[in-house]
C-alpha cells in the first residue's frame, strides 16, 4: 500500500514538473509568452488560409490540442486557441484538400529548422529550467514561406504573429517556426524566437460574385475602341551623370511587406536598441561583390588566436602571422599565413552565421568549407549544407570536442578575408575549417593556389612599382582575373576526395 502511495506521489510530481502546450494538427502557433517562472505559454490559431479536413469541415476540432493547468495565466492554461477564430465563416469548395499539419508524437526534437516545420508543441520544466522540447510539425503550405528573422524573448514578455495586413487586407499570416533556450548574462532563461511569414489569403466574403448581364457587350466594345496610343517620346541628350542623376539603390516597396511580429514591453532588451547618427567624417568606399563569383571569405571580426597568445581579428591579420590550425588528427599546430586569397576590407558580403550550443558563433559564407559531423560521420562540406542539429569541431581548452548547431541565419556585413595558411588549415572562432571555397579534392586546390601565388610574386613586383607612382590598394587583395573561372574548372576534373571526410 505504501510503495502505491509513494508511486502515485512521484507520478503527479512528475506531471506537475513539465508545461505542455499542444497546438495539434489543425491550428498554427503565432504567439509565445513566456512566463514569470520562466516557463511558456503557446498562443496558437486558426487562420483563414489552414485548418479543417477536406471541404473544410471540422476545422474548429481540436481534438489533439492539449495544454496543462497553469497558475501563471489568466486561464489557468499554459496554452490556448484563440476563440475567434471559431467564429468566422469559413468559405471552401466541396472539393478543397485537406489543411492540416503532421506532427510528431510528442516533443522529442531540439530544434524545428526544416522548410516545412513549425513549433507545434512545446515541454518545458514548471520553474524554466532543464531542456526544451520541442514538437516539430510539418505543413507544404510552408514551402513558400519566407523567414523573418529571430527575436530573443525574456521574462513577462510576448512575441505575437498572427495577421499581415496590407493596405488593409489580409495578405500573410507569421507562425513560430523554432524557438531556442538561451541563458542571458544576468542567469535568466530566455527564448529565441524565430518566424516565418506564410502567404495566407483570406476567404471571399461570399461563394459566388454576381456579374451584370450586360458585362460582355461591355467587354466587346472596350476591345473594339481603337488603342490610345501615347505620342513616342523625343531623344534627350544625356547629362554626364545618366539621365536621373547619380546612381540610386534599389527601391523595395514597403506596401506589400507588412508589419514584422511585435515584442510586447516591458521588454527594452528584446527591442533593437537604436544608434546614433556619427559625426561627419570621410567614409570608406564600400563594394558589392558580384554574386556569379564564388567569393569564399570570413568576416572582419573573425577571431585567430596566434603562437604568441594573442587573438588576433581577421582585418588584423598579416601574412607571416602564425596562427592556430590543425592536422589530420586531433592535434593543434601553429602554421604561418602565407598569402590572402581575399583581402577586401571595404566590400559588402553576405555571410552564413552559425550559432552553437555553448554559444560560439562563426561568420563564413556559404561557398567556404567547414568540418561539420552529421550522424556521427565528420566531412568538410560548404557551409551552405549545414542544419540545425549537426555538430561542428571547436577547440575547447587543448582538445577538439563536437558542438551542437542550434541556429543559422544570413547576415550581410562589410569586409571579406580569406587567409592562405601554409597546410591550408586554420581554426577560426574555434572552429575547424578550411581555407578554400567548395571544391572535391582540398589537397590539390591548396597545390593549385599555390602556383599561382608563385605567379603572383612575379607579377607584384610591376605592382609594387606601380603603386609607387599612383599611391596604394588600400588593403585591397584578391585573386588575379581568371583564378576562379579556372578553379571552377576543376570542379568537373577533379575526383572526389578520400580525404574530405573522418579527418578529425
Amino acid at each position: 500500500m505504501l510503495r502505491r502511495v509513494i508511486f502515485n506521489a512521484l507520478v503527479i510530481l512528475q506531471i506537475e514538473s513539465v508545461r505542455a502546450s499542444y497546438c495539434g494538427t489543425g491550428a498554427v502557433p503565432y504567439r509565445l509568452n513566456v512566463l514569470p517562472s520562466g516557463a511558456v505559454s503557446l498562443g496558437c490559431a486558426v487562420p483563414s488560409c489552414f485548418g479543417g479536413e477536406e471541404g473544410g469541415a471540422d476545422a474548429h476540432l481540436h481534438d489533439s490540442s492539449e495544454f496543462n493547468p497553469s497558475d501563471e495565466t489568466d486561464s489557468k492554461k499554459d496554452g490556448f486557441i484563440r476563440e475567434s477564430d471559431a467564429q468566422r465563416p469559413r468559405l471552401r469548395q466541396s472539393t478543397a484538400p485537406r489543411q492540416k499539419a503532421v506532427c510528431e508524437n510528442g516533443a522529442s526534437s531540439s530544434a524545428c529548422g526544416g522548410l516545412n516545420q513549425w513549433v507545434g508543441g512545446i515541454d518545458k520544466n514548471r520553474d524554466g529550467n532543464g531542456a526544451l522540447k520541442l514538437q516539430c510539425c510539418t505543413y507544404s503550405g510552408l514551402s513558400q514561406s519566407t523567414i523573418l528573422g529571430s527575436s530573443v524573448v525574456g521574462e513577462n514578455e510576448a512575441l505575437v504573429g498572427g495577421e499581415v495586413l496590407t493596405n488593409g487586407r489580409q495578405t500573410a499570416f507569421d507562425v513560430i517556426s523554432n524557438v531556442q533556450q538561451v541563458i542571458s548574462r544576468s542567469q535568466k532563461v530566455q527564448y529565441r524566437v524565430t518566424v516565418r511569414r506564410l502567404s495566407c489569403l483570406p476567404d471571399p466574403s461570399e461563394v459566388f460574385n454576381k456579374v451584370d448581364s450586360f458585362i460582355d457587350q461591355e467587354i466587346d466594345t472596350i476591345i473594339s475602341a481603337p488603342p490610345n496610343v501615347p505620342p513616342a517620346p523625343q531623344e534627350v541628350p544625356l547629362a554626364p551623370q545618366g539621365p536621373q542623376g547619380p546612381p540610386q539603390a534599389p527601391f523595395f516597396a514597403q506596401n506589400g511587406i507588412g508589419s514584422a511580429p511585435a515584442v510586447f514591453a516591458p521588454a527594452p532588451a528584446v527591442l533593437a536598441p537604436a544608434v546614433a547618427a556619427a559625426p561627419s567624417a570621410a567614409v570608406a568606399p564600400v563594394n558589392v561583390y558580384p554574386a556569379a563569383c564564388p567569393i569564399a571569405c570570413f568576416s572582419a571580426d573573425s577571431l585567430l588566436l596566434t603562437k604568441t597568445g594573442e587573438t588576433k581579428r581577421m582585418d588584423e591579420l598579416k601574412v607571416g602571422d602564425e596562427i592556430l590550425s590543425t592536422t589530420f588528427g586531433p592535434q593543434a599546430i601553429f602554421v604561418s599565413v602565407e598569402s590572402f586569397l581575399h583581402r577586401l576590407p571595404h566590400t559588402k558580403t553576405q555571410f552564413l552565421r552559425i550559432e552553437t550550443s555553448d554559444g560560439s558563433v562563426i561568420k563564413l559564407t556559404k561557398q567556404h568549407i567547414i568540418y561539420v559531423i552529421k550522424e556521427s560521420e565528420g566531412e568538410f562540406l560548404a557551409a551552405q549544407y549545414v542544419k540545425l542539429g549537426d555538430q561542428l569541431m571547436r577547440r575547447d581548452g587543448k582538445v577538439f570536442s563536437p558542438v551542437l548547431v542550434t541556429y543559422l541565419m544570413m547576415v550581410e556585413e562589410i569586409g571579406a578575408f580569406a587567409p592562405m595558411t601554409a597546410n591550408g588549415m586554420l581554426v577560426v572562432n574555434g572552429m575547424v575549417v578550411s581555407c578554400h571555397s567548395v571544391n572535391k579534392m582540398l589537397s590539390l586546390q591548396h597545390t593549385f593556389f599555390g602556383l599561382v601565388r608563385q605567379f603572383e610574386w612575379f607579377f607584384s613586383r610591376w605592382q609594387q612599382i606601380f603603386d609607387s607612382v599612383v599611391g596604394d590598394n588600400n588593403g585591397f587583395v584578391d585573386m588575379p582575373t581568371g583564378t576562379w573561372q579556372l578553379l571552377s574548372l576543376l570542379e568537373y576534373i577533379i575526383p572526389t576526395s578520400p580525404f574530405t571526410s573522418g579527418i578529425l
